[in-house]
């Protein structure tokens, strides 16, 4: 991979799903997955505080 893979894309893959709307939307949907979750690309890991009720 280069720099740009490695360093500035995942910042801004970040960046973009961290937006307030988008952040929203995670809040109301992700506390309703129920059983075993399989997150696929999960990314920086966004999702996961929402998962077990940690999220600030």
């Amino acid at each position: 991979m280069g720099f740009y893979s490695d360093r500035i894309l995942p910042r801004c893959i970040d960046q973009g799903c961290a937006a307030k709307p988008v952040s929203r939307q995670r809040e109301k949907v992700v506390p309703h997955a129920e059983g075993r979750v399989l997150e696929v690309g999960m990314g920086s890991g966004l999702n996961i505080p929402f998962y077990w009720g940690y999220a600030a």
